[in-house]
């Protein structure tokens, strides 16, 4: 008999940019840029079966306690129909928006995951866009994502962030003062896995 294949909800909250082959960047401001968007990642369809919604396409700094309502609404929506969810959110408020989220949704039975990019549609210029990345010293706003997705279909239950090689506690979840490879941090046992050849978790997480 073969294996049920997870499918994993993958709501777009803006920090959606990325950079395809040819040096443009596309990301979902509107509903209808979904499936376009999802044709640039055809390595999260490998993993699950991807059910896009959308929400909100705006800048990080937009986000209000209106759109935190729509968010929270449009997870317990879906919530029952999948294994796992993926939110795309901007950087600069992710962190508020993953501590909201974990305090306003408890006794978690599947992964809601966070992460986001830097990068947005009117960077077209290859040097811009190298410029930046640097600087927020990540590994790869595509293998965000694909780890993000990969985390969703895992043994965890709670609001985490996936980013550079971690997966932090949403709520335990700072901007590190010193980046490496990371532009986020981890205080008290916030830090719940590592990216390493593989996506390992530590016992710290609260499973499903």
């Amino acid at each position: 008999m073969s294996r049920k294949r997870n499918k994993i909800g993958i709501i777009f909250c803006g920090g959606s940019g990325l950079q395809t082959a040819g040096g443009r960047v596309v990301e979902v401001r509107k509903k209808e840029e979904m499936a376009e968007w999802l044709k640039e990642v055809p390595e999260l369809g490998i993993i699950a079966e991807p059910d896009p919604y959308f929400v909100f396409g705006g800048d990080a700094s937009e986000i209000t306690p209106r759109v935190w309502s729509q968010l929270v609404k449009k997870i317990s929506e879906v919530y029952s129909s999948v294994d796992g969810i993926v939110i795309t959110h901007g950087l600069d408020t992710i962190l508020y928006t993953g501590a909201m989220l974990s305090f306003m949704l408890q006794n978690l039975s599947k992964p809601i995951v966070l992460t986001g990019s830097p990068l947005f549609r009117e960077m077209q210029s290859s040097e811009e866009l190298e410029g930046l990345v640097a600087d927020y010293r990540n590994l790869g706003v595509r293998a965000n994502l694909i780890n993000a997705f990969q985390v969703a279909t895992m043994d965890i239950a709670e609001v985490v962030i996936a980013y550079g090689n971690r997966v932090l506690r949403a709520n335990q979840t700072v901007k590190s003062i010193h980046p490496t490879i990371n532009y986020f941090d981890d205080f008290a046992d916030g830090l719940l896995g590592k990216v390493d050849f593989g996506i390992k978790l530590f016992l710290l997480r609260s499973g499903r």
